[in-house]
């Protein structure tokens, strides 16, 4: 009935030049039965066409029966030219962003609270989280994004219900997505804050618990708490957060490197600073950042490799981001005898440092089967890094062909990595 909501039905060309075409085989009486619904995977079709990787200037929605007046107006706000293939007749875009928002915005609230009413569900975290396990079972059921018709249905459904305690309980609004981060073009936001509610839906649906929708709540909790503690964090350089936060890359140069966020740390949650802060408030932020490095608990344990002694550093999720404090890579330097150390950041919380007399091809490939065995949402870089002075300073290059992967000797991947 509806197809992608990702792409275009096709692109065809007139007069006029090219242009993207949807369509839709509904009629209105079926449109009209399901509003919530139909406005919002109509508005996600027409407004996706316009933005992304590949965008057309135009786009049309077919519609092959005759649909009500509110979803042609609708449509056209939307920027769609609409198209009644039974009359031929076409309504021209009328691009009304006010209108859009605020429809995507009552569909929303209407569907998010309905679904706790139709499931018997107290509309509070509670319920949510029971919600969540029921939609995540009937996703899990039906394999996923096979019938993709029911699978949008139920991201449109569990985004709309966690939106509609955002919105109720923590002041949220629903408002665009300003740059494509996830299929369904709205998020919830405050305050210049934004929550990618539908995005958080289907990482739940693809990985599991770990990334619950309840979450979400959690964060708006934060956000009401006094300011956590200033911190570092380190993420890998195709962080979706990158373009509106206030983060760095850890190494200038042409090759992508994770980059170190400012953040503040919360009880539930890490909250990314936004990218607006500059000058004095910047630099006094960086170091009071800096200095709590210094109270990040930590372990280091020596690892016996051919060629000599490394270190395993982990033991809090801040455990890599201590390589940003001179003071302790001046440290290391020492432990291990060595004025460059080659170090690799394969996962959150974690980071092997091995002396300038080993092999950093070797290293290098410790690094790559590390980051390969770590799952997506934990995984920073399968670089390995030089440092020198207690700074870094470059890019570890390893000449000729790839390294041999070394052999998983006495498991030690096993019990200092949790690797297999």
């Amino acid at each position: 009935m509806y197809l992608d909501l990702d792409r275009l039905d096709m692109r065809v060309q007139d007069d006029s030049g090219p242009f993207g075409v949807q369509t839709d085989h509904r009629d209105a009486a079926e449109i009209d039965a399901q509003a919530e619904l139909s406005t919002l995977m109509m508005l996600t079709r027409v407004l996706n066409a316009q933005r992304g990787s590949d965008p057309v200037d135009r786009v049309r929605l077919a519609m092959m029966l005759a649909p009500s007046q509110w979803f042609i107006d609708l449509a056209c706000a939307a920027g769609a030219e609409v198209e009644e293939a039974d009359s031929g007749r076409v309504h021209p875009a009328a691009v009304d962003t006010d209108r859009v928002l605020q429809a995507a915005s009552t569909a929303l609230l209407s569907m998010g609270q309905a679904s706790f009413k139709r499931n018997g569900l107290s509309a509070d975290d509670a319920g949510l989280e029971k919600l969540q396990h029921q939609i995540g079972v009937r996703v899990g059921a039906m394999g996923g994004k096979e019938d993709k018709e029911a699978y949008w249905s139920a991201v449109l459904e569990l985004g709309a219900a966690t939106g509609f305690l955002l919105v109720r309980d923590y002041g949220h609004t629903w408002v665009p997505d300003p740059k494509f981060f996830g299929t369904i073009p709205f998020m919830c936001g405050k305050d210049g804050s934004l929550s990618n509610v539908f995005d958080k839906v289907e990482r739940f649906f693809r990985d599991g618990p770990s990334e619950a929708p309840t979450f979400l709540l959690s964060l708006a909790k934060d956000a009401a708490l006094p300011d956590g503690m200033v911190m570092f964090n380190i993420r890998p350089h195709d962080w979706a957060g990158v373009e509106l936060s206030c983060c760095e890359p850890i190494l200038d140069g042409d090759t992508p490197v994770p980059v170190l966020a400012l953040v503040r740390d919360t009880p539930n949650s890490v909250r990314t600073m936004g990218k607006d802060l500059e000058g004095e408030e910047l630099a006094e932020l960086k170091a009071q950042a800096l200095a709590n490095l210094s109270k990040v608990p930590f372990e280091l344990q020596e690892l016996a490799l051919e060629g000599g002694t490394a270190l395993v550093l982990e033991g809090d999720y801040y455990a890599a981001e201590k390589l940003f404090d001179p003071d302790f890579v001046l440290g290391l330097h020492a432990r291990l005898d060595s004025e460059l150390l080659f170090v690799g950041i394969p996962a959150k919380g974690q980071a092997l440092i091995l002396p300038r007399s080993m092999d950093p091809a070797y290293g290098l490939a410790l690094i790559e089967r590390q980051y390969r065995d770590t799952e997506p949402r934990n995984q920073i870089s399968k670089l390995l890094f030089m440092f020198s002075g207690g700074k870094l300073v470059g890019l570890a290059k390893v000449e000729g062909e790839e390294a041999e992967e070394p052999e998983k000797k006495k498991g030690f991947f096993a019990r200092l990595f949790g690797g297999n």
